[in-house]
């Protein structure tokens, strides 16, 4: 689990670098990762807000990549 965590940090890292097409698509990836991550158990109250959080960024038509990146870094610490 901590290399699944540690590629998820990376493509956090890169989020910049694509296009708003490819910032999409990878942030509904860490956004998927997370939820099964979370399944199964019930998820803290802290972390099930910023896992919405981060659905509802990576769901907007541009997506503020700072915002997801510091959520998903704060998510990602919580998890490890």
């Amino acid at each position: 689990m901590s290399q699944d965590i540690a590629t998820m940090r990376e493509m956090l890292a890169t989020l910049e670098t694509l296009t708003v097409a490819g910032r999409r698509h990878n942030m509904r990836k860490i956004v998927s990762f997370i939820e099964r991550l979370l399944g199964g158990a019930r998820p803290h109250l802290v972390a099930a807000a910023l896992l919405e959080r981060l659905a509802r960024e990576s769901s907007r038509p541009h997506p503020d990549v700072r915002r997801f990146s510091e959520t998903g870094e704060r998510l990602l610490g919580l998890l490890s």
